[in-house]
């Protein structure tokens, strides 16, 4: 690494000219490259959606900072059911993916018997309440 300066230095003036007008045209190039693609509507899309993950990013870092004691929200009742369910469907149908395995869930969630759907509302019910009065109580803190 340290050879590439003292190289530079031994070069004449003409040659290095010749390497600083060859890497001026490159960055003329690459301005003007990427000047076409900031006003093409790709380019446009990419830069909006670039902000607004830059802006979710902020917001989620200062959530985390500022409201790290907040208190969580809870999954549905669907939810529990779905994660406490997904691993068995997933290995009696393991060519099922995405959509297709969700659909599976909620379909196993629409055929529960009543006792046992109501038991998993009610839980995941008493969780929401639970949440909710924390929520009441950080919100009256001094956060």
């Amino acid at each position: 690494k340290a050879e590439i300066p003292e190289m530079w230095s031994k070069l004449d003036d003409e040659t290095k000219k010749k390497y600083n007008d060859a890497a001026e045209e490159k960055a003329k190039e690459y301005r003007e490259k990427l000047k076409e693609f900031q006003t093409s509507d790709e380019g446009k899309l990419y830069i909006r959606q670039l902000k607004s993950t830059s802006r979710r990013n902020k917001v989620a870092k200062a959530k985390d900072s500022f409201l790290a004691d907040m208190p969580k929200k809870p999954n549905s009742a669907l939810k529990n059911f779905m994660m406490k369910n997904a691993k068995a469907l997933k290995i009696k149908n393991p060519d099922v993916k995405g959509a297709d395995f969700r659909k599976l869930l909620t379909d196993k969630w629409a055929n529960l018997e009543e006792a046992e759907k109501t038991e998993i509302q009610n839980a995941a019910k008493a969780k929401q309440e639970e949440y909710e009065q924390k929520l009441e109580e950080f919100k009256k803190s001094e956060n």
